[in-house]
């Protein structure tokens, strides 16, 4: 993209498309943005699901937009707000089970001990690996081949941080980047409702 066209289109009215149109704007872009539905936000929007009855799209998963984010668009001082936090999630299957996620705690469709212990096991897995993507995924990706120090620093710390993670965390990490969403699922589940979920 180069400056020369100051004319940008998002197709998407989503909270991504929302945040991105912004900076955009922020940086002097002409931004038009396009969303299909009648009203933008997402699955950070509520819809109403009866007359009077407003639920939330998904937003009971979307509580923690990343606070330099909120920050530098001003976000609370446009009215964000969240209503509640930690909230569960249920999950029902085609028969009618009802499956309960409660941060690290899975119960209900009959749930046994050793699948709540995979679930607490699945999930540790995650947050060390989530970890990681946190302290780089705002970092610019290093040049590979670049002399340039900030290529080369940006390179060692993401080297670093990749080697502190412990070796088995950095073998998921290496792992679950070379494979789909699927063979991790299969990895740590065999209830076809917790994969499904």
């Amino acid at each position: 993209m180069t400056r020369k066209n100051k004319n940008i289109a998002i197709i998407g009215g989503g909270h991504n498309g929302l945040i991105c149109g912004s900076y955009l704007a922020k940086a002097g872009f002409k931004v038009d943005l396009y969303e299909s539905r009648s009203d933008i936000g997402g699955m950070a929007s509520t819809r109403e699901l009866a007359d009077g009855y407003t639920v939330p799209g998904a937003a009971h998963l979307l509580h923690q937009i990343d606070s330099g984010i909120q920050k530098s668009l001003k976000l609370k001082q446009h009215g964000l707000s969240y209503a509640a936090s930690g909230l569960k999630t249920v999950s029902i299957n085609p028969k009618g089970n009802a499956l309960i996620f409660d941060d690290d705690n899975i119960s209900g469709d009959d749930i046994t001990l050793r699948e709540q212990d995979q679930y607490k096991e699945y999930k540790t897995t995650m947050k060390k690996l989530s970890g990681f993507f946190k302290k780089t995924y705002q970092s610019r990706p290093p040049r590979l081949g670049s002399e340039d120090r900030k290529d080369l620093t940006s390179l060692m710390s993401l080297g670093w941080n990749l080697r502190t993670m412990g070796k088995d965390s950095m073998r998921n990490m290496l792992k679950f980047i070379a494979i789909n969403i699927h063979d991790v699922l299969n990895e740590y589940f065999e209830h076809e409702h917790i994969k499904g979920s």
